[in-house]
C-alpha cells in the first residue's frame, strides 16, 4: 500500500480533469488529496475461480457418467422387452 499527496481539479461531471505530483502555480480549482494505492493481486481471484471451474467441471463429469450408465440401463431394459 502506497499513499501519496496530490493536487487534484476536477470538471464539472466531478472527473478528474487534471492531477498534479507538486502544488501548481496559476491553475485554480485545484484541492489537495492523499491518494492510496493498494496493488490488486488477481492472481488470487484467478486462483478462486480455477478451483470453482475444477469443481464445477468434476461435478459435470459425475452428472454425465451417471447419465450415461441409466442410459445404458434404460437400453438393456428396452432390449429385453421387445424380445
Amino acid at each position: 500500500m502506497l499513499i501519496f499527496k496530490y493536487w487534484v481539479k476536477f470538471d464539472e461531471n466531478g472527473e478528474i480533469s487534471h492531477f498534479y505530483k507538486d502544488k501548481p502555480e496559476g491553475i485554480e480549482g485545484c484541492s489537495e488529496y492523499l491518494v492510496k494505492l493498494i496493488p490488486i493481486d488477481r492472481t488470487k481471484e484467478l486462483g478462486d475461480k480455477t478451483v470453482k471451474l475444477e469443481k464445477n467441471v468434476y461435478n459435470l463429469m459425475n452428472t454425465a457418467n451417471n447419465f450415461n450408465k441409466e442410459l445404458k440401463r434404460l437400453n438393456r431394459t428396452l432390449k429385453l422387452r421387445t424380445r
